[in-house]
């Protein structure tokens, strides 16, 4: 993530969109949201950039899952240890349907392998 800080504001650009918000507001959907996508993608650069930053890297954007189980979920394991080598990443996070990853890892809602 490239940027640049200036009086409490913070220039961010993620994937060619360049967006100025407020100096890691709590409520900021943007950072999360492009945190599961990596993770969905299998992204590792672009997750290591983005759990540099200080947002809440649990945080389920649009109140879904969080990185972690959307990793798990898409068998993006590179993703998933990632994301567990940054401690603050909670194991034990639950999306909105009450899914654990140890959950996700064992009953997938999706799947990269064609039956």
């Amino acid at each position: 993530m490239r940027g640049y800080e200036s009086s409490g504001e913070r220039s961010v650009s993620l994937w060619g969109r360049h967006v100025q918000v407020a100096r890691f507001p709590p409520s900021l959907d943007v950072l999360p949201a492009a945190l599961v996508r990596a993770a969905k993608l299998g992204d590792v650069e672009r997750i290591q950039e983005l759990l540099r930053s200080e947002f809440d890297c649990n945080a389920a954007p649009q109140n879904r899952s969080t990185a972690l189980i959307t990793a798990v979920a898409a068998g993006q394991f590179r993703s998933v240890y990632a994301l567990l080598a940054d401690k603050r990443v909670d194991v034990n996070k639950a999306d909105r349907w009450g899914r654990h990853p140890i959950t996700v890892s064992f009953f997938p809602v999706e799947s990269n392998a064609k039956n």
